[in-house]
């Protein structure tokens, strides 16, 4: 299953304050959006138990490099338990690409 439309903030491809360049996204490769729902499905699996948990992450986002190989992601994902209603929530997440090693992440969906 593939989520595919347009990221739809004015601001996507300019600055968010500061000096700091969010930009529309093209690092997140095929194996880095494979980590990065692993990573989000395992969250909601340490929450939730056993459930099952599928989850799809869009293919809009934006980025901002911290190196030349570690991202800053925020975007969108869909997530449905037990094969109930698929609920859309945002994320940011830190993606290191050579290892599609992810951390940082958070979701509006986890708790405070």
């Amino acid at each position: 299953m593939n989520l595919d439309y347009r990221y739809r903030n004015p601001n996507a491809t300019g600055s968010t304050g500061g000096s700091s360049q969010w930009l529309a996204g093209t690092a997140l490769d095929a194996e880095a959006r494979t980590a990065l729902a692993k990573a989000i499905r395992a969250d909601y699996q340490t929450r939730n138990g056993n459930s099952r948990v599928q989850v799809v992450t869009n293919t809009g986002y934006k980025e901002q490099a911290v190196t030349r190989s570690d991202y800053r992601f925020t975007g969108q994902y869909g997530v449905s338990i037990d094969d109930g209603n698929w609920q859309t929530f945002r994320y940011s997440a830190r993606i290191f690409l050579p290892r599609n090693a992810v951390s940082e992440l958070k979701t509006n969906a986890q708790d405070p």
